[in-house]
């Protein structure tokens, strides 16, 4: 790992490691585009992002990485000796008895299921923006590997969020290290310990090919928001969730607008 003497768990999950995003290579992009149902290893991932330059030394600023994600992911499996999703399940799944959330091997959804689209053009759906509606549903969702490979439903994202956003599962030394937040950029927006805080809510977003998720924990209202949108939203640049959850805070839960 390129200054892997240097780097912290904490810099992983403060994303201020600098270890390139596997995603935004070319070649990635590439080979994603041509086979968008092939099951990727956790090992191919990483090879892309380790054999890249850093955009900084560990520590110097914030810059959103998978390969952070997959790399805590193997800190948990050489910790406890078990793959990350089973510590998932047993550590987080099963005690918020989140029955509806499981974490797929394969790119099959359980039924029912919203089908999942992208905004792309007659070369495809994926990094080619445009006005063609094209259904990417079956996506393999192992591209995102450790930082996206997970299924939910409405009901249980809004019963986890608030339990996530606090460190409900948590001792209170450790809920101190999930709110030791670090400034990620101008605007407000705070990163802990793989957790966001902005605008009083503490939550997380994130999307794959087809689908966008946003959770919103706001710890003064006690109140949750979660959105979730059928649309991939790296190809309507935007993200459609995050709008939703945004409008429907301000409308219902009166949280100031954004200037």
């Amino acid at each position: 790992v390129p200054h892997g003497d240097q780097i912290t768990l904490r810099h992983l999950a403060n994303h201020r490691s600098g270890l390139f995003n596997h995603i935004e290579s070319r070649e990635v992009k590439d080979r994603f585009a041509a086979e968008p149902e092939r099951l990727w290893t956790e090992q191919e991932l990483l090879s892309f992002s380790l054999k890249a330059p850093p955009y900084f030394a560990p520590g110097e600023q914030h810059h959103y990485s998978n390969a952070n994600t997959v790399l805590l992911a193997r800190a948990i499996e050489k910790t406890t000796g078990r793959g990350w999703a089973v510590e998932v399940r047993d550590r987080i799944l099963k005690p918020l008895e989140l029955q509806h959330t499981l974490i797929p091997s394969d790119n099959a959804l359980p039924d029912p299921h919203a089908e999942g689209y992208a905004l792309g053009t007659s070369e495809g759906p994926f990094f080619h923006r445009g006005d063609k509606l094209i259904n990417v549903t079956r996506t393999s969702p192992t591209w995102w590997g450790p930082a996206g490979s997970m299924i939910s439903t409405l009901d249980d994202l809004h019963r986890a969020a608030p339990a996530l956003a606090r460190g409900d599962l948590l001792s209170p030394a450790m809920r101190v290290e999930l709110h030791r937040w670090t400034t990620a950029d101008q605007s407000g927006f705070e990163y802990g310990f793989h957790i966001e805080r902005v605008r009083g809510a503490i939550g997380h977003d994130g999307d794959v090919p087809g689908y966008q998720t946003v959770m919103l924990y706001f710890p003064e209202l006690d109140a949750t928001v979660v959105a979730l949108t059928n649309l991939y939203g790296w190809s309507v640049r935007g993200m459609p969730a995050d709008r939703l959850a945004w409008l429907a805070a301000e409308e219902y839960l009166g949280v100031p607008r954004k200037p």
